[in-house]
């Protein structure tokens, strides 16, 4: 399974904060491979997963076929290995490898995501177009709407 801490401490990082991007520029590539080296070690566990599948099929397909003292039918052979409590350990082990994996290379895409949004900010204060009057103003715009639904929900 997935290392919550560490994925949900990664996932918190999409976030981008105007007001610091000199700091989100700096930590930015330090996420960025943190990311990618998880999801490199969910795509070794998937591949490791998907052999592991194919060996139970295997052992237990040889199994049946030697503990039989007749030939059963192919199709019989191949049903009673995925029914099998090898075989669907194993392939519950490669849905969690394969679940894993997407989870990492969406977060390392939210990274490059994040990286390509952190430039059109740039650009943007660059122009003229966004301020830093502007952010502080929206900042301070947020923290009222917080401010106010936190004293509406406690009445």
């Amino acid at each position: 399974m997935v290392d919550q801490d560490v994925f949900d401490k990664l996932k918190g990082k999409l976030t981008i904060d105007p007001l610091r991007l000199t700091e989100e520029l700096v930590e930015l590539p330090a996420l960025q491979q943190e990311a990618s080296e998880m999801a490199a070690e969910w795509q070794k566990a998937r591949d490791e997963a998907k052999d592991a599948v194919e060996l139970a099929k295997s052992n237990v397909g040889f199994e049946i076929r030697s503990e039989s003292a007749r030939k059963p039918p192919e199709e019989q052979i191949k049903s009673e290995v995925l029914l099998s409590e090898e075989v669907q350990t194993a392939i519950a082990a490669l849905n969690d490898a394969e679940y894993n994996l997407s989870l990492w290379k969406s977060l390392a895409d939210g990274m490059r995501a994040k990286s390509f949004a952190i430039g059109k900010i740039g650009d943007l204060i660059a122009s003229g177009y966004t301020t830093p009057n502007s952010l502080y103003a929206e900042r301070r715009t947020q923290i009222h709407r917080e401010r106010k639904r936190l004293y509406e929900g406690g009445r």
